[in-house]
């Protein structure tokens, strides 16, 4: 009998654990973009290059990091505030800004970050590209 009750619980502990793991990306580029109201780009500067990208599933929360121009590591981490319409997550980074995040990974292998207080008729964002899985 304890060895039953013994295999339930280690069970029920792995289960418990992998629902709560993170998800690992790497990503080939990150691009600061500028859109017209239309969708026609307008201007795309590449800000750096061989991301990875964690997500923690249980604290809603993303960790970036990316070489830049300067061969600097930079980090990013978004921490979540709540979801919103159209499949947007609100989030902040550590510097209080607020971005509204479209996680598309899994259907376009992008994700875009929305940046605040955007231009008359113009939309910017950060459009981190090509992202992949990585194996554990």
């Amino acid at each position: 009998m304890k060895l039953i009750n013994s295999v339930i619980i280690v069970t029920l502990l792995l289960i418990a654990n992998k629902g709560f793991s993170q998800n690992t990306y790497k990503a080939d580029a990150i691009y600061f973009v500028l859109d017209d109201l239309k969708g026609n780009e307008i201007a795309r500067k590449p800000e750096g290059r061989n991301a990875s990208i964690i997500y923690d599933p249980f604290f809603k929360s993303y960790k970036i990091a990316y070489t830049d121009s300067k061969e600097q590591v930079v980090t990013m981490h978004l921490e979540y505030i709540k979801d919103e319409e159209n499949g947007f997550v609100k989030m902040k980074d550590s510097y209080n800004t607020v971005f509204r995040v479209q996680n598309q990974i899994e259907t376009y292998s992008r994700m875009w970050l929305y940046l605040p207080g955007q231009a008359p008729g113009k939309v910017s964002y950060i459009s981190i590209e090509k992202i992949s899985a990585t194996k554990d």
